[in-house]
């Protein structure tokens, strides 16, 4: 078997990253200019109101956790404060969620292949302005966060550039940033740390046990900061009330009855009125055909 040089192989994985880039990237554009949808307008009025001196919880009333605020808001600030300017913001996110997608199926898989189709399948499913899409959204947020924690402690350690501890520890804060930006990314923690154990198995397990420390110390930090923060601001109360008491209450009535009828609605939805869908296949074809 033929073994390519490095540059030559560098050359095709960006290749094929590329591909699944501006794949994804296609399938988003009809949505471009679609108006916000009731959610998004009211995240983006917490950011604008943050962004101008406002209080959480008490300028702004929402049930989530304060961390989606400041991202939000820093694509306000950064894209103008225009329907336009926060869904380029959202479209960069994406791809640079996407990209850690390519890059952590690539580590798991070992295989460029597998790692665009997996990327090409994230990006076609999420394309729909009901899903992801460029949809000012909390989920879309909680990718890029959550895909670095996973390529975090997905490194292998021999070529690592950093210690392991602190590769841990990063993944800790990622995680722990996730939580407080949507409540159900706890779930996603052991999604991410499992395969990570069962990944480097001869690490032993003194030192996957001192790794999974050191994520959870992480993790704990960012917690106690936005506490601190809230507490300080006089706010803490109003976020609990808000974000646990009166949250919960609204969840237990609607979420058994609507969360599997909604979702089979947006699927269809989705098949419906994304014809372009055609090119996923056609790219996955691509690269299941190519050389």
């Amino acid at each position: 078997m033929k073994v390519l040089p490095r540059k030559t192989h560098a050359r095709i994985a960006a290749l094929w990253l590329a591909l699944s880039l501006v794949t994804n990237f296609c399938l988003r554009v009809p949505y471009w200019d679609i108006p916000l949808s009731r959610d998004e307008g009211s995240y983006l009025t917490s950011a604008w109101m943050r962004l101008h001196g406002g209080r959480y919880y008490t300028d702004f009333i929402d049930f989530k956790p304060p961390g989606s605020v400041p991202l939000l808001a820093a694509g306000l600030k950064g894209f103008g404060e225009t329907d336009r300017g926060i869904r380029i913001f959202m479209a960069l996110w994406m791809a640079l969620s996407l990209a850690l997608i390519w890059a952590v199926a690539r580590r798991l898989l070992r295989s460029i292949r597998s790692a665009t189709i997996a990327s090409l399948a994230a990006g076609a499913w999420t394309a729909h302005p009901h899903l992801f899409g460029f949809s000012i959204m909390l989920e879309p947020l909680l990718l890029l966060p959550i895909m670095t924690a996973a390529w975090l402690v997905l490194d292998d350690a021999r070529r690592a550039a950093l210690p392991a501890r602190m590769e841990w520890f990063l993944a800790g804060l990622c995680l722990g940033y996730a939580c407080w930006i949507k409540q159900s990314a706890v779930f996603w923690i052991p999604a991410v740390l499992i395969p990570a154990l069962a990944y480097r198995p001869a690490a032993g397990k003194s030192r996957q046990m001192a790794n999974l420390l050191w994520c959870a110390c992480a993790m704990a930090a960012v917690s106690a900061a936005w506490i601190r923060f809230l507490d300080v601001a006089g706010d803490l109360g109003a976020f609990h009330f808000f974000a646990f008491k009166i949250a919960d209450e609204y969840g237990r009535f609607i979420r058994w009855s609507l969360s599997l009828q909604t979702g089979l609605e947006q699927s269809w939805r989705m098949v419906r009125e994304l014809p372009i869908l055609a090119l996923f296949p056609a790219a996955v074809l691509a690269v299941l055909l190519s050389p």
